[in-house]
C-alpha cells in the first residue's frame, strides 16, 4: 500500500526540469527579435543612403552641370549669330569690302525702304532702310548712328568684348576688316535682355555669366548678395574648400610644353599642335586640333582665382547661408562660320548657384509611390501580430474578447491598406484628372502637328509647281552661266538677258504695303494652303540658297546650308501613306535668332516636271524647303503645368514646351534611362501614363503617335509635373 501511495503522489521533478528548460530557451528569444529588426532598419537605411541617395547626387550635380553646358552653347550661338548679321550689315554698308560691284547690288534687293521714308533724300533713307531690316534680324544689336560708321578704325584689342555703358553690360562686336574696307562696324548687344529667356527654366538660384578678364557681367537674381568678379565670389568659399582648393593648385602639375602669355587682361596659352586649359590641366584629345593648318589657341580666362583653383564644384557662404557653387568653362569666339576667322576663342565662365540645403533635401526625397508602398508594408507589419496569433494559437493559450475585437478593426484596417495600395499601384486616379488630360493634350496635339503637315507639304508643292519657280530658275542657270563665263574669260558661252547678268540670288516677298527697293522685287504666289509661313526656299547640290520666297515684306539673308541637318538629312518620312517623302526638323538659322520648323524635300520630288530630262542645273540635285513657327510646336497654348516634347529614336528634343530646349536637351537623358520611357518611345505610344523623374522631379508622362505619319522617328511625349499631388 505505501508503494501504491507513494506511486499516486504526483512527482515534483518533471516540472522543476520544465521550468529550467523554459528558463533556458526564453531568453534567447527576448533580444533575437529586435536584433533581427534593427539589423533590417540599418541595412535598410544603409541601402537608402549610400545607393539611393548617392545616386541622385551624382545625377543632381550631372545636370546641373549640363544645364550650364547647354547655356554655354546657347550664348555661343547668339554671339554668333549676331555676328553673322553684323558682317551683313557692314557688306550692305561699305561697297569697298567686295571684290565685285554686283555682290553689293545682290545684297541691296533684301532692303526694303518703307513708305515713311522714300520721300527722304537718299543719304537719309538708306541708313534708314537699313536701320530697319537690322531691326528685323536682331532687334536686340545696337548699330551706332550712320555718320559714326565711317570713323577711323577703332583701336579694340579684339572683335568681341565687353562694355559697360548706362548701368548695363553690352556685349560690343566689331565686324572684319576685309576686303578694301578701312572702317570699323561695330554693333552692341545688351547681355540681360538676350540671356533672361535662357536661364528662366534652369535649375539654379541665380546664374553668373564671367567674361574673358574675370569680371561679372550678368547675374539673373538682383535681390541677393551682388559680386563684381569672380575672386571675389570665390572668396566666400567654405574654410574646408578653400584650404582643399588650395592644396590641390599648389599639386597640380604643371606642362612644361605649354607657354602661358598674358596679353593684356587675359592670357594665351600656346602649344604646338595643341592647347592646355589652365583649369583642367593638360589638354585632352579633343583639344588637339587645327584650323587651317594653324594651332587652336584659347584665350584663357585671366582671373587668377579661377586658373589656380581648379574647382568646378564648391561650398560658398553667402549671407549666412550655405550655397553650391556649379562653374562650368565656356569657349566663346565671335564669327564661327566666318572664313575670315583668326582670333582665338576666349575662356569665359558660367557659374550656377543653388541652395545647399535644397539640393540636399532634393537628393533624399522619394517618390510619393514608394512612400504608400513603405507606408503600406509597415501598416502590415504592425497589424499583423494579432493575426499571426490566430493563425498560431496552441491550445493552451487563450483569444480575450478584447483581441477579437482589436483583430477585427486591424483587418478592415488592413483591407483599406491593401485597396489603397493597389489603386495606387494601378494609377488610379483618386479624384485627380490628370490621366485624362494628359489623354485629351496629346490627342490635341497629334492632330494638330499632322494637320499642319499636311498644309506646309501642300504649300511646299504648290509653290514648286508655281510658274513663277521656272522663271526663277531661269534667272539663275543665265546667271550661272554669266559667273563661268567671266571666271574663264571666254566667248563660247552665250550671253545672259539684260538685267540679269549680276544677279546670282534671286528672291521674292509680299509686303503688306507697296515698298521700294533698289532692285524690283516680285511677289511670290498667294500661300493659299499654309498662310503661317516664313521663308520657302531652293537650294543647290552643294547647299547653298539660291532662291528665296517669303509671304512677308523681310527676307533673311542667303546663307549655305550644307551642314545643316535639314539639307543633310535623309528624307524618309510619309504622311497619310503618300508622297514624297520629306524631313521634319526644328532649326536655328544662322541669318536670324529664332526658333523654327523646317520641312524639307527633294526639288524633283516636289515638281517631278520642274526640269526637262537633258537639264544639266546645279538645282537638280538640291532640296526645296519651307519653313515656319507652327502654333501646334512654338509656342502653343498649354493648360497650366503641363508640357510636351517631340523628340527622336535618340531621345533627342526637337521641340519643346519651352522651346529654349530645341535641339539642346535629350530627353532620355533628363529621365535618367528610364527603362519603361524607352519601351513606350519604341512602340511610340503608351496605353496609360508613366510616373518618371524628369529634371529630378516626378512627372507623369504619357507617349502619343503623332496620326498618319510613318517611318518618322518621332514620340510625342506629354507630361505634367505632379510633385506638388504627392505632398
Amino acid at each position: 500500500m505505501a508503494d501504491d501511495s507513494n506511486a499516486n503522489v504526483p512527482s515534483q521533478e518533471p516540472r522543476a526540469s520544465s521550468g529550467e528548460v523554459t528558463g533556458r530557451v526564453k531568453p534567447p528569444t527576448s533580444w533575437a527579435l529586435p536584433l533581427i529588426t534593427a539589423a533590417v532598419l540599418i541595412s535598410a537605411f544603409c541601402l537608402y543612403y549610400f545607393v539611393y541617395v548617392a545616386a541622385r547626387r551624382e545625377y543632381l550635380a550631372n545636370r546641373n552641370f549640363r544645364s550650364l553646358a547647354v547655356l554655354g552653347d546657347q550664348i555661343q550661338a547668339m554671339v554668333s549669330i549676331h555676328g553673322s548679321i553684323l558682317e551683313f550689315s557692314a557688306d550692305l554698308d561699305d561697297p569697298g569690302r567686295h571684290d565685285a560691284q554686283g555682290e553689293k547690288e545682290n545684297l541691296e534687293q533684301f532692303v526694303v525702304i518703307r513708305p515713311e521714308d522714300q520721300l527722304k533724300k537718299p543719304a537719309e533713307r538708306e541708313p534708314e532702310a537699313l536701320k530697319d531690316y537690322m531691326k528685323y534680324l536682331a532687334p536686340g544689336l545696337q548699330l551706332p548712328p550712320a555718320d559714326e560708321r565711317h570713323t577711323k578704325p577703332s583701336k579694340r584689342a579684339s572683335r568681341l568684348e565687353v562694355q559697360r555703358r548706362n548701368g548695363r553690360w553690352e556685349l560690343v562686336l566689331t565686324a572684319d576688316r576685309h576686303g578694301g574696307s578701312h572702317k570699323d562696324y561695330v554693333g552692341s548687344l545688351e547681355l540681360s535682355g538676350v540671356l533672361r529667356p535662357l536661364v528662366g527654366s534652369l535649375p539654379f538660384d541665380d546664374v553668373l555669366l564671367v567674361s574673358k578678364d574675370g569680371t561679372i557681367v550678368y547675374q539673373s537674381n538682383k535681390a541677393g548678395p551682388q559680386f563684381t568678379t569672380l575672386t571675389g565670389l570665390l572668396q566666400a568659399q567654405t574654410g574646408e574648400d578653400t584650404k582643399s582648393t588650395g592644396s590641390a593648385a599648389e599639386s597640380k602639375p604643371t606642362d612644361g610644353a605649354a607657354e602661358i602669355k598674358p596679353t593684356g587682361s587675359s592670357a594665351r596659352t600656346k602649344r604646338a599642335g595643341s592647347t592646355t586649359n589652365a583649369n583642367s590641366g593638360p589638354a585632352s584629345e579633343h583639344d588637339d586640333q587645327e584650323t587651317s593648318g594653324r594651332a587652336v589657341v584659347i584665350n584663357q580666362n585671366a582671373d587668377q582665382s579661377w586658373r589656380t583653383k581648379s574647382k568646378h564644384l564648391t561650398d560658398v557662404v553667402l549671407a549666412g547661408t550655405r550655397y553650391k557653387l556649379f562653374l562650368q568653362p565656356v569657349l566663346v569666339d565671335a564669327f564661327t562660320h566666318h572664313s575670315n576667322q583668326d582670333e582665338p576663342a576666349q575662356e569665359w565662365v558660367l557659374c550656377g548657384l543653388t541652395s545647399a540645403k535644397a539640393l540636399e533635401w532634393e537628393a533624399l526625397s522619394i517618390s510619393s509611390t514608394f512612400m504608400v508602398w513603405l507606408t503600406a508594408l509597415f501598416l502590415v507589419g504592425f497589424m499583423s501580430a494579432p493575426v499571426l496569433k490566430v493563425l498560431f494559437i496552441n491550445g493552451r493559450e487563450h483569444l480575450r474578447l478584447r483581441e477579437l475585437g482589436f483583430l477585427g478593426f486591424l483587418l478592415v484596417l488592413l483591407t483599406s491598406v491593401f485597396t489603397l495600395s493597389g489603386l495606387n499601384a494601378v494609377g488610379f486616379p483618386l479624384n485627380d484628372d490628370t490621366e485624362e488630360q494628359l489623354d485629351q493634350l496629346g490627342t490635341r496635339l497629334s492632330r494638330n502637328i499632322h494637320d499642319e503637315l499636311r498644309q506646309m507639304r501642300d504649300q511646299l508643292q504648290d509653290w514648286c509647281k508655281s510658274s513663277g519657280l521656272t522663271n526663277d530658275l531661269s534667272k539663275t542657270a543665265l546667271s550661272a552661266l554669266a559667273h563661268h563665263q567671266k571666271a574663264s574669260n571666254s566667248d563660247s558661252f552665250p550671253h545672259p538677258a539684260p538685267g540679269h547678268a549680276e544677279k546670282s540670288e534671286v528672291i521674292r516677298s509680299s509686303p503688306a504695303i507697296e515698298t521700294k527697293t533698289t532692285h524690283r522685287i516680285e511677289r511670290p504666289p498667294a500661300a493659299n494652303s499654309y498662310p503661317y509661313l516664313h521663308n520657302v526656299f531652293w537650294t543647290d547640290d552643294d547647299g547653298q540658297q539660291a532662291i528665296k520666297w517669303s509671304a512677308s515684306g523681310y527676307l533673311t539673308p542667303m546663307i549655305d546650308l550644307s551642314r545643316s541637318r535639314l539639307y543633310t538629312a535623309p528624307k524618309l518620312t510619309y504622311l497619310d501613306g503618300k508622297g514624297p517623302a520629306f524631313h521634319f526638323d526644328s532649326a536655328i538659322p544662322l541669318n536670324k535668332f529664332e526658333y523654327l520648323a523646317g520641312l524639307t524635300m527633294s526639288t524633283m520630288d516636289c515638281n517631278p516636271n520642274l526640269f526637262k530630262p537633258k537639264d544639266e542645273s546645279d538645282m537638280k540635285g538640291g532640296s526645296a524647303s519651307l519653313t515656319s513657327q507652327p502654333l501646334s510646336l512654338i509656342d502653343p497654348i498649354l493648360p497650366f503645368g503641363y508640357g510636351f516634347a517631340l523628340v527622336d529614336e535618340t531621345g533627342l528634343v526637337l521641340f519643346h514646351g519651352d522651346k529654349t530646349k530645341n535641339q539642346h536637351e535629350n530627353f532620355l537623358l533628363e529621365s535618367d534611362w528610364n527603362k519603361q520611357l524607352q519601351a513606350a518611345m519604341f512602340g511610340h505610344s503608351t496605353q496609360r501614363s508613366l510616373t518618371v523623374k524628369y529634371l529630378g522631379n516626378d512627372y507623369q508622362m504619357r507617349v502619343m503617335p503623332v496620326t498618319g505619319v510613318s517611318q518618322a522617328p518621332w514620340s510625342l511625349i506629354v507630361f505634367r509635373d505632379v510633385t506638388f499631388l504627392g505632398t
